[in-house]
């Protein structure tokens, strides 16, 4: 392990990301590699990134389930956590409109991810968002092709953390 990994905040990591993590230099090397959106946004949140940021973020991987839902109410509950993002909505709403979305497996971790991005946990969102996707695969498929959909969605979820949440060295991550 390298001094990032074993310093600060990286200590209490689980023991997969910190494995990973030890492979790179620094943080800003591991942010741009990472695959896993939820190991970022955790990161994220622990190194002190904006909550409306870390909400957003959340958020955008949240939608990434929306496919695995046909309950309208999913979808209310993660553009409730959005505008609460831009300040148009309060905490209760969001968990108002997150405890009133949920159905099937799938429905609930979409409504899940969208309670989280408001939580002490944002880390969570892309964990559950990812997981609506396992659950639809897994009904559907193979267990390998249900783990490429977890590993595929939690990928994507990385790259929308990227998009929305700058790099460690910026100072917001």
């Amino acid at each position: 392990m390298n001094h990032w990994t074993t310093s600060g905040f990286m200590r209490r990591a689980c023991t997969d990301a910190k494995q990973w993590a030890s492979g790179y230099a620094d943080a800003d090397e591991a942010w741009a590699a990472c695959q896993r959106g939820d190991w970022m946004l955790w990161y994220a949140a622990r190194a002190g990134a904006d909550r409306r940021l870390l909400v957003r973020a959340a958020c955008a991987c949240a939608r990434l389930a929306l496919p695995h839902t046909s309950d309208p109410r999913v979808l209310a509950a993660i553009e409730v956590a959005e505008s609460w993002a831009r300040g148009e909505a309060t905490r209760d709403q969001v968990r108002s409109a997150a405890s009133a979305a949920s159905a099937d497996a799938a429905d609930a971790a979409a409504a899940c991810a969208a309670a989280c991005a408001t939580s002490a946990s944002a880390a969570s969102a892309a964990t559950y968002a990812a997981n609506a996707a396992y659950s639809a695969s897994a009904a559907n498929a193979a267990s390998a092709d249900a783990t490429s959909a977890r590993t595929g969605a939690l990928a994507k979820c990385g790259d929308l953390v990227r998009q929305i949440i700058p790099p460690p060295s910026e100072g917001k991550a």
